[in-house]
Protein backbone atom coordinates (compact mmCIF):
# COMPACT_ATOMS: atom_id res chain seq x y z
CA UNK A 1 0.00 0.00 0.00
CA UNK A 2 1.38 4.18 -0.37
CA UNK A 3 2.74 4.92 2.65
CA UNK A 4 1.11 8.02 4.70
CA UNK A 5 3.24 10.74 5.28
CA UNK A 6 2.34 11.88 8.44
CA UNK A 7 3.45 7.88 9.51
CA UNK A 8 6.87 8.83 8.87
CA UNK A 9 6.83 11.65 11.50
CA UNK A 10 6.02 11.51 15.29
CA UNK A 11 3.40 14.00 16.70
CA UNK A 12 5.19 16.66 18.50
CA UNK A 13 6.99 17.80 15.11
CA UNK A 14 3.92 18.45 13.18
CA UNK A 15 3.40 22.55 13.27
CA UNK A 16 -0.05 22.19 14.27
CA UNK A 17 0.46 20.52 17.87
CA UNK A 18 2.72 23.92 18.97
CA UNK A 19 1.05 26.24 20.73
CA UNK A 20 1.41 30.50 20.47
CA UNK A 21 0.79 32.70 17.94
CA UNK A 22 2.33 30.62 14.75
CA UNK A 23 0.94 30.67 11.85
CA UNK A 24 -2.45 29.06 11.53
CA UNK A 25 -1.47 25.79 9.68
CA UNK A 26 2.70 26.68 10.07
CA UNK A 27 3.39 24.61 6.72
CA UNK A 28 2.33 21.54 6.86
CA UNK A 29 -1.00 21.93 4.33
CA UNK A 30 -0.51 25.85 4.46
CA UNK A 31 2.47 28.45 4.45
CA UNK A 32 2.31 31.53 6.62
CA UNK A 33 0.73 33.47 2.76
CA UNK A 34 -2.13 31.01 2.63
CA UNK A 35 -0.67 29.30 -0.52
CA UNK A 36 -0.34 26.30 -0.69
CA UNK A 37 3.05 24.13 0.78
CA UNK A 38 4.91 23.30 -2.23
CA UNK A 39 5.50 19.66 -1.30
CA UNK A 40 4.21 17.42 -3.82
CA UNK A 41 0.74 15.62 -3.60
CA UNK A 42 1.51 11.86 -1.51
CA UNK A 43 -0.82 10.45 -4.74
CA UNK A 44 -2.54 12.64 -6.81
CA UNK A 45 -6.19 13.48 -5.91
CA UNK A 46 -9.25 11.73 -7.62
CA UNK A 47 -12.53 14.01 -7.00
CA UNK A 48 -15.81 12.57 -8.33
CA UNK A 49 -19.01 14.36 -9.32
CA UNK A 50 -21.87 13.32 -8.67
CA UNK A 51 -20.29 9.79 -9.49
CA UNK A 52 -18.61 11.14 -12.48
CA UNK A 53 -14.62 11.84 -12.20
CA UNK A 54 -13.71 14.93 -12.69
CA UNK A 55 -10.97 15.98 -15.00
CA UNK A 56 -8.60 18.24 -12.31
CA UNK A 57 -7.11 21.05 -14.97
CA UNK A 58 -4.21 22.71 -12.73
CA UNK A 59 -4.98 25.29 -10.53
CA UNK A 60 -2.61 28.96 -10.09
CA UNK A 61 -0.84 28.77 -6.88
CA UNK A 62 -2.06 32.10 -5.78
CA UNK A 63 -5.72 30.69 -6.51
CA UNK A 64 -5.73 28.11 -3.93
CA UNK A 65 -4.28 30.38 -1.20
CA UNK A 66 -6.10 30.97 2.19
CA UNK A 67 -7.42 34.40 2.12
CA UNK A 68 -6.18 36.77 4.77
CA UNK A 69 -4.09 33.57 6.25
CA UNK A 70 -1.60 35.77 8.12
CA UNK A 71 -4.32 36.82 10.26
CA UNK A 72 -5.30 33.40 11.74
CA UNK A 73 -3.72 31.75 14.29
CA UNK A 74 -4.27 27.96 15.69
CA UNK A 75 -6.29 29.31 18.55
CA UNK A 76 -8.71 31.17 15.89
CA UNK A 77 -9.21 28.34 13.74
CA UNK A 78 -9.66 25.77 17.22
CA UNK A 79 -12.26 28.17 18.16
CA UNK A 80 -14.56 27.49 15.22
CA UNK A 81 -14.48 24.10 15.92
CA UNK A 82 -16.84 21.54 17.59
CA UNK A 83 -15.12 18.11 18.08
CA UNK A 84 -18.56 15.49 18.79
CA UNK A 85 -17.77 12.48 16.66
CA UNK A 86 -16.58 9.72 19.12
CA UNK A 87 -12.87 9.01 18.45
CA UNK A 88 -13.44 5.27 17.43
CA UNK A 89 -14.88 6.80 13.82
CA UNK A 90 -11.55 8.64 13.34
CA UNK A 91 -9.68 5.62 14.00
CA UNK A 92 -11.37 3.77 11.31
CA UNK A 93 -11.29 6.94 8.85
CA UNK A 94 -7.24 6.97 9.83
CA UNK A 95 -7.03 2.94 9.75
CA UNK A 96 -8.86 3.83 6.05
CA UNK A 97 -6.05 6.21 4.65
CA UNK A 98 -3.27 3.72 6.37
CA UNK A 99 -4.71 1.01 4.28
CA UNK A 100 -4.54 2.97 0.95
CA UNK A 101 -6.75 5.82 0.61
CA UNK A 102 -9.33 8.27 2.69
CA UNK A 103 -12.71 8.32 1.05
CA UNK A 104 -14.47 11.33 1.94
CA UNK A 105 -18.19 11.97 0.87
CA UNK A 106 -19.55 15.42 0.65
CA UNK A 107 -23.05 15.95 0.76
CA UNK A 108 -24.42 19.81 0.15
CA UNK A 109 -26.67 21.91 -1.77
CA UNK A 110 -25.50 24.59 -4.22
CA UNK A 111 -22.45 25.81 -2.31
CA UNK A 112 -20.77 22.13 -3.05
CA UNK A 113 -22.09 22.28 -6.88
CA UNK A 114 -18.79 24.78 -6.81
CA UNK A 115 -21.67 27.83 -6.75
CA UNK A 116 -19.64 30.80 -6.89
CA UNK A 117 -16.30 28.94 -6.91
CA UNK A 118 -15.70 30.37 -10.87
CA UNK A 119 -16.24 34.30 -9.91
CA UNK A 120 -13.40 36.00 -11.60
CA UNK A 121 -10.63 36.12 -8.71
CA UNK A 122 -9.85 40.08 -8.95
CA UNK A 123 -13.26 41.80 -9.58
CA UNK A 124 -14.47 45.84 -9.45
CA UNK A 125 -17.64 47.15 -8.90
CA UNK A 126 -18.38 48.20 -12.23
CA UNK A 127 -17.79 44.60 -14.19
CA UNK A 128 -20.98 43.76 -15.41
CA UNK A 129 -20.47 40.00 -15.80
CA UNK A 130 -19.25 38.26 -13.64
CA UNK A 131 -22.34 36.69 -11.87
CA UNK A 132 -22.99 34.33 -15.65
CA UNK A 133 -21.51 31.15 -15.23
CA UNK A 134 -20.15 30.88 -11.98
CA UNK A 135 -20.62 27.52 -10.96
CA UNK A 136 -17.97 24.93 -11.45
CA UNK A 137 -17.06 22.10 -9.19
CA UNK A 138 -13.44 21.67 -10.55
CA UNK A 139 -13.18 25.06 -8.49
CA UNK A 140 -15.44 24.21 -5.55
CA UNK A 141 -14.19 23.59 -1.82
CA UNK A 142 -14.16 20.03 -2.06
CA UNK A 143 -11.89 20.44 -4.83
CA UNK A 144 -9.48 22.30 -2.71
CA UNK A 145 -10.20 20.33 0.13
CA UNK A 146 -8.75 17.25 -1.94
CA UNK A 147 -5.79 19.42 -3.33
CA UNK A 148 -4.73 20.74 0.35
CA UNK A 149 -5.31 16.10 1.69
CA UNK A 150 -3.25 14.99 -0.63
CA UNK A 151 -0.27 16.83 0.52
CA UNK A 152 -0.82 14.48 3.50
CA UNK A 153 -2.12 11.61 2.41
CA UNK A 154 -3.71 9.60 -0.46
CA UNK A 155 -7.44 10.60 -0.67
CA UNK A 156 -10.42 10.29 -2.64
CA UNK A 157 -13.61 13.20 -2.59
CA UNK A 158 -16.91 12.09 -3.58
CA UNK A 159 -19.86 15.67 -3.95
CA UNK A 160 -23.00 14.58 -3.71
CA UNK A 161 -25.49 18.12 -4.20
CA UNK A 162 -28.39 19.63 -5.47
CA UNK A 163 -29.47 23.33 -5.68
CA UNK A 164 -32.06 24.49 -3.81
CA UNK A 165 -32.65 21.84 -1.19
CA UNK A 166 -33.20 21.79 2.35
CA UNK A 167 -31.27 21.14 5.34
CA UNK A 168 -33.18 18.03 5.67
CA UNK A 169 -32.84 16.27 1.92
CA UNK A 170 -30.27 14.07 2.38
CA UNK A 171 -32.17 12.42 4.99
CA UNK A 172 -33.74 10.59 2.29
CA UNK A 173 -31.96 7.65 1.12
CA UNK A 174 -28.88 9.19 1.16
CA UNK A 175 -27.06 5.70 1.16
CA UNK A 176 -27.89 5.89 -2.43
CA UNK A 177 -25.71 9.04 -2.88
CA UNK A 178 -22.88 8.02 -1.00
CA UNK A 179 -19.79 5.74 -1.87
CA UNK A 180 -19.56 2.32 -0.35
CA UNK A 181 -17.07 2.88 2.29
CA UNK A 182 -16.80 6.42 3.42
CA UNK A 183 -14.53 7.06 6.01
CA UNK A 184 -15.62 10.72 6.67
CA UNK A 185 -19.22 12.32 5.84
CA UNK A 186 -19.19 16.08 5.41
CA UNK A 187 -22.24 18.06 5.22
CA UNK A 188 -22.57 21.50 3.82
CA UNK A 189 -26.18 22.45 4.47
CA UNK A 190 -25.36 26.16 6.52
CA UNK A 191 -27.47 28.00 3.53
CA UNK A 192 -29.98 25.23 3.37
CA UNK A 193 -31.64 26.07 6.91
CA UNK A 194 -34.69 27.18 6.00
CA UNK A 195 -38.37 26.88 6.90
CA UNK A 196 -38.71 23.94 9.58
CA UNK A 197 -35.44 22.46 8.18
CA UNK A 198 -33.06 22.92 10.83
CA UNK A 199 -35.39 21.13 13.46
CA UNK A 200 -34.93 17.95 11.25
CA UNK A 201 -30.75 18.18 11.43
CA UNK A 202 -31.28 15.71 14.35
CA UNK A 203 -32.62 13.10 12.06
CA UNK A 204 -30.06 13.75 9.64
CA UNK A 205 -27.11 12.83 11.66
CA UNK A 206 -28.97 9.51 13.07
CA UNK A 207 -29.85 8.42 9.37
CA UNK A 208 -26.38 9.01 8.28
CA UNK A 209 -24.84 6.97 11.54
CA UNK A 210 -27.72 4.38 10.70
CA UNK A 211 -26.54 4.15 6.86
CA UNK A 212 -22.79 4.46 7.52
CA UNK A 213 -22.25 3.33 10.91
CA UNK A 214 -18.19 3.39 10.89
CA UNK A 215 -18.24 7.24 9.04
CA UNK A 216 -16.93 10.05 10.74
CA UNK A 217 -19.69 12.67 10.45
CA UNK A 218 -18.71 16.65 10.51
CA UNK A 219 -20.71 19.75 8.99
CA UNK A 220 -18.76 22.24 7.21
CA UNK A 221 -21.00 26.02 8.00
CA UNK A 222 -20.69 28.01 5.24
CA UNK A 223 -23.17 31.57 6.05
CA UNK A 224 -24.97 33.25 3.49
CA UNK A 225 -24.48 37.21 3.77
CA UNK A 226 -28.20 37.35 5.93
CA UNK A 227 -26.88 35.15 7.81
CA UNK A 228 -23.46 36.85 9.01
CA UNK A 229 -25.41 39.73 9.59
CA UNK A 230 -28.02 38.80 12.25
CA UNK A 231 -27.26 39.56 15.65
CA UNK A 232 -28.30 35.90 16.89
CA UNK A 233 -27.57 32.54 15.37
CA UNK A 234 -30.62 31.34 15.11
CA UNK A 235 -30.98 27.87 12.84
CA UNK A 236 -27.24 27.64 13.32
CA UNK A 237 -27.89 27.60 17.14
CA UNK A 238 -30.38 24.75 16.12
CA UNK A 239 -27.48 22.72 13.96
CA UNK A 240 -24.59 23.21 16.79
CA UNK A 241 -27.03 21.58 18.97
CA UNK A 242 -27.77 18.36 16.63
CA UNK A 243 -24.18 17.81 16.17
CA UNK A 244 -23.31 17.87 19.67
CA UNK A 245 -26.17 15.72 20.78
CA UNK A 246 -26.14 13.07 18.19
CA UNK A 247 -22.14 13.03 17.25
CA UNK A 248 -21.01 14.99 14.34
CA UNK A 249 -18.25 17.45 14.02
CA UNK A 250 -18.93 21.43 13.18
CA UNK A 251 -16.31 23.29 10.76
CA UNK A 252 -17.86 26.75 11.17
CA UNK A 253 -16.10 28.56 8.33
CA UNK A 254 -18.36 31.41 9.15
CA UNK A 255 -16.81 32.28 12.68
CA UNK A 256 -13.61 32.78 10.84
CA UNK A 257 -15.48 35.14 8.34
CA UNK A 258 -16.76 37.07 11.41
CA UNK A 259 -13.52 37.09 12.92
CA UNK A 260 -11.58 38.42 9.34
CA UNK A 261 -14.73 41.00 9.52
CA UNK A 262 -12.93 42.73 12.66
CA UNK A 263 -9.90 43.29 11.08
CA UNK A 264 -10.56 43.78 7.19
CA UNK A 265 -13.03 46.65 5.89
CA UNK A 266 -16.28 45.08 5.29
CA UNK A 267 -16.16 46.61 1.97
CA UNK A 268 -13.12 44.56 1.22
CA UNK A 269 -13.98 41.70 2.76
CA UNK A 270 -17.75 41.03 1.69
CA UNK A 271 -16.69 41.64 -2.46
CA UNK A 272 -13.64 39.06 -1.61
CA UNK A 273 -15.56 36.45 0.00
CA UNK A 274 -18.68 36.09 -1.72
CA UNK A 275 -19.36 35.41 -5.76
CA UNK A 276 -19.64 37.97 -8.17
CA UNK A 277 -18.10 40.96 -5.79
CA UNK A 278 -20.18 40.14 -3.33
CA UNK A 279 -23.81 40.43 -5.22
CA UNK A 280 -23.85 36.69 -4.67
CA UNK A 281 -24.90 36.86 -1.07
CA UNK A 282 -25.91 33.15 -0.67
CA UNK A 283 -22.48 31.97 -2.83
CA UNK A 284 -18.73 31.99 -1.70
CA UNK A 285 -16.32 33.09 -4.18
CA UNK A 286 -13.26 31.73 -4.77
CA UNK A 287 -11.59 32.34 -1.77
CA UNK A 288 -14.64 31.61 0.39
CA UNK A 289 -14.27 28.37 -1.64
CA UNK A 290 -10.42 28.08 -0.50
CA UNK A 291 -10.89 28.73 3.34
CA UNK A 292 -14.00 26.17 3.52
CA UNK A 293 -11.42 23.61 2.04
CA UNK A 294 -8.42 24.36 3.85
CA UNK A 295 -10.56 24.38 7.25
CA UNK A 296 -11.79 21.03 6.43
CA UNK A 297 -8.56 19.59 5.14
CA UNK A 298 -6.58 20.69 8.42
CA UNK A 299 -9.53 19.60 10.76
CA UNK A 300 -9.85 15.58 9.03
CA UNK A 301 -5.95 16.43 9.20
CA UNK A 302 -5.43 16.94 12.75
CA UNK A 303 -8.36 14.44 13.47
CA UNK A 304 -6.39 11.47 11.68
CA UNK A 305 -3.00 12.65 13.05
CA UNK A 306 -4.34 12.54 16.79
CA UNK A 307 -4.99 8.96 16.69
CA UNK A 308 -0.89 8.64 16.06
CA UNK A 309 -0.93 10.58 19.26
CA UNK A 310 -0.67 9.73 22.46
CA UNK A 311 -1.60 13.05 24.06
CA UNK A 312 -4.74 14.60 22.87
CA UNK A 313 -5.27 18.31 22.78
CA UNK A 314 -8.33 20.08 24.65
CA UNK A 315 -11.17 20.84 22.63
CA UNK A 316 -12.25 24.53 22.16
CA UNK A 317 -15.37 26.25 22.31
CA UNK A 318 -18.36 27.89 20.38
CA UNK A 319 -20.84 30.26 20.94
CA UNK A 320 -20.58 28.74 25.16
CA UNK A 321 -21.09 24.93 23.54
CA UNK A 322 -18.93 22.67 25.45
CA UNK A 323 -17.03 20.12 22.86
CA UNK A 324 -15.49 17.55 24.97
CA UNK A 325 -16.41 14.40 23.88
CA UNK A 326 -17.07 13.77 27.69
CA UNK A 327 -19.97 15.88 27.75
CA UNK A 328 -21.77 13.73 24.70
CA UNK A 329 -24.86 11.84 25.83
CA UNK A 330 -23.71 8.20 27.31
CA UNK A 331 -24.38 6.41 24.16
CA UNK A 332 -21.93 8.45 22.13
CA UNK A 333 -19.36 7.77 24.53
CA UNK A 334 -19.52 4.54 25.00
CA UNK A 335 -19.96 3.62 21.30
CA UNK A 336 -19.99 5.54 18.10
CA UNK A 337 -23.39 5.18 17.72
CA UNK A 338 -26.37 3.70 18.95
CA UNK A 339 -30.31 3.77 17.63
CA UNK A 340 -32.70 5.34 20.39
Amino acid sequence: GVALAMAQSPCSSWPWVEQGTIAWDAGLLFERTGRQTLRPSVVPPTVFFKQHELDLQPIAAERQAVPWAELLTPAIIDASLLENTCPAAWERAHAQAAAGSLHVAILGGSVSDGGGAASPWNVTAGDVDVCRGTHYPGLSWGRMLAESLSKLIPVQVSVYSKSAISASYFARCSNLRLPQDPGVILIDVGPNLFGDSARELPALIRHLHRVKPAAALAFVVWETQIQLGRTSPGDIALLLRAAQDYGADVIYVSQVVRFLRTKVQQSHLIPAMFACFGRDVVHPGPRGHNLMGAMAARHIARRLLREMCVESRTSSLVMGLKTDIQTAPSTLRTSCWRPR
